[in-house]
């Protein structure tokens, strides 16, 4: 009796492909989902194919849910399946190894508590080193990999048995006392704020912090300098960008201006009479200087003047063939300079052609923009980084007019580039400060320049319609209920408002009485209390017709969290960002914001 063949561990497996999940072109690697003869349910098919695609029949032999084990033992068995041959067998092989590391690494990740999203980060930037980079020293998954911070690398670091006074825990926390002002608009510390601020942080003694930032500057992760007198520490990055910006400032200021000589005794009669005014002698001077400078800076209050010469200015060069370009921070500030000079204006980051994909910016000084004048308006909201992209992508031929408040608050992101670079002293500065006659019936405009200066603006009741009005209340309780009556009623009456629509109430701080939480609450219930169509999140309730702050995306359109009123039409969905998020940008949405979702008649804080 001849002896019986052994049984076939092979599975034969044929059907209908219904989607390629994934396909690797490079060595064929394919994960389908097929309808396969003998499976009631869909089916998942891995193996190699050349090409394949949705649709295509296929019939492949295969071990079934043995096939791992057989790749692990006994993997020269991968040969006898119809169409692998050598070299496919030893790709199979290759990126069976790959697989298993990245399983073994994402096991020892997810058994020190990092989350399956970030452990995929820590694998696609470290590979099959990211175990030992993690053993060696963890805090370098904060420097290394967006999204991973110093607390997340502290807790894996405790997991991973690492001491609270370990120098690499010191070390990296000097980064991240440093990042942690950053969140407050601060591109460095002044030193002796930065030691005591670590020691609260890390609660490691101060010799430790000493020690490790003297080891850190040595490694060169943060830079020492002075501003002023006052020693201070840099993290290196933001060191080098603000170094960078000061130096493209003051090439392009030593450059030939890109225009020729242009008289301004024959220039500025000819754009006043284009531009239908007649041009105060502040003005006029502004203009002169402009046209001789390849670096401008122009600032001034409201009402002074600024925009009729940047009109001016345009005018002129544009009569004599000079490229322009302009741009400002926001949509908003971008649409007002278009409708003011009727030039074409836009945002700084679609100026610059933001890549949403890749991040940064497709104009650099590798591609600089074409022109010969750059106008940058409202520049008191430009931060380090985003005026960093604006001078790389500066060609050197080309002058730029900077023009912005000073008075204004710095910009929500990091320094204060526009005090700064008037505070140089490097380049020419236009101080504008005489209120011209129309802006003069503002007494918000005529209010301003005296709280600038610290005396107290005009207070008396105005004795026909006015833009100011001053209203006392001796405490908080008091306020409250002026500021509803003022929203709900009087303002409404005398300028013909919607209340919830056209009104918002500004203050300046989140907490108290007459805080921004406190308010919101007051004023939905006066306004548009909740019935039943309500939805709560958060310690917020929203209804339809609430106030809504809709927050931009930093990067697009605006360097800032740009908010712009809306309303509820309908209660559905979940809130974007939980208010106890303890995330940086968290906290600095709910510094913007006055810490709510501005629920009717918005009030703002800080």
């Amino acid at each position: 009796m001849s002896p019986q063949p052994e049984p076939s561990t092979q599975e034969v497996l044929a059907g209908l492909v219904e989607r390629v999940t994934y396909h690797n072109a490079e060595n064929g690697f394919c994960v389908l989902r097929a309808r396969a003869r003998g499976h009631r349910d869909v089916v998942t098919v891995v193996g190699h194919a050349a090409t394949i695609s949705a649709g295509e029949w296929m019939k492949v032999r295969a071990f079934g849910e043995k096939v791992f084990d057989v790749i692990a033992t006994t993997p020269d068995r991968l040969r006898d399946v119809d169409g692998i041959g050598p070299v496919r067998a030893a790709s199979i092989l290759a990126a069976w190894a790959e697989q298993k590391a990245v399983r073994e690494i994402m096991v020892f990740l997810h058994s020190h508590g990092v989350g399956t999203a970030r452990a995929v980060r820590i694998f696609k930037t470290n590979g099959a080193d990211a175990i030992q980079v993690m053993s060696e020293n963890p805090y370098r998954l904060a420097r290394d990999i967006r999204g991973i911070g110093f607390k997340t690398a502290d807790a894996i670091a405790m997991k991973l048995g690492i001491e609270k006074t370990a120098m690499i825990r010191v070390r990296a926390g000097i980064s991240y006392a440093l990042t942690e002002a950053m969140d407050e608009g601060h591109c460095g510390l002044p030193t002796d704020e930065l030691a005591p601020l670590a020691e609260k942080l890390l609660e490691v003694p101060q010799h430790l912090i000493r020690t490790a930032l003297e080891l850190e500057l040595q490694a060169g992760t943060v830079i020492a300098d002075r501003v002023g007198e006052t020693p201070c520490v840099f993290l290196a990055g933001l060191h080098r960008a603000e170094r960078t910006i000061a130096e493209r400032l003051t090439r392009v200021a030593n450059g030939t201006l890109p225009w020729p000589w242009i008289d301004p005794d024959k220039a500025l009669p000819w754009a006043e009479k284009r531009i239908g005014l007649a041009l105060a002698e502040s003005q006029v001077a502004a203009i002169r200087l402009a046209l001789m400078s390849k670096v401008l800076v122009m600032t001034g209050g409201p009402g002074v003047g600024k925009t009729t010469i940047v009109k001016a200015i345009l005018r002129i060069h544009a009569a004599k063939g000079t490229s322009l370009l302009l741009c400002a921070p926001t949509g908003r500030a971008a649409k007002r300079m278009t409708e003011a000079t009727s030039f074409e204006a836009k945002t700084i980051h679609r100026r610059l052609e933001v890549d949403p994909k890749g991040g940064g910016f497709k104009r650099n000084e590798d591609n600089p923009l074409d022109c010969d004048l750059l106008v940058v308006d409202e520049a008191s909201m430009v931060d380090v980084m985003l005026m960093l992209a604006v001078m790389k992508a500066m060609p050197d031929q080309a002058a730029v007019l900077i023009v912005g408040d000073i008075d204004q608050l710095p910009s929500v992101g990091l320094g204060q580039v526009l005090a700064d670079i008037i505070a140089s002293g490097a380049v020419p500065v236009v101080r504008l400060t005489e209120v011209f006659r129309q802006a003069a019936q503002s007494r918000i405009i005529t209010s301003a320049p005296c709280i600038n200066r610290g005396s107290m603006p005009d207070l008396s009741p105005p004795g026909t319609e006015s833009d100011f009005y001053f209203v006392q209340a001796d405490d908080s309780e008091t306020a409250v209920g002026r500021i509803i009556e003022l929203a709900k009623t009087r303002i409404p009456k005398r300028f013909g408002l919607d209340p919830i629509r056209s009104i918002q109430v500004l203050c300046p701080m989140n907490r108290g009485g007459a805080g921004a939480r406190s308010l919101n609450i007051e004023l939905q219930a006066a306004l548009n209390p909740a019935g039943d169509r309500k939805v709560e999140r958060f310690g917020w309730t929203f209804a339809p017709g609430s106030g809504l702050a809709r927050r931009g995306r930093a990067g697009l359109d605006a360097t800032d969290i740009r908010k712009s009123a809306g309303t509820a039409a309908r209660t559905v969905g979940r809130s974007d960002r939980d208010p106890d998020c303890q995330r940086p940008q968290c906290r600095r949405d709910r510094r913007l914001a006055g810490g709510t979702q501005y629920p009717d008649a918005p009030a703002t804080g800080d």
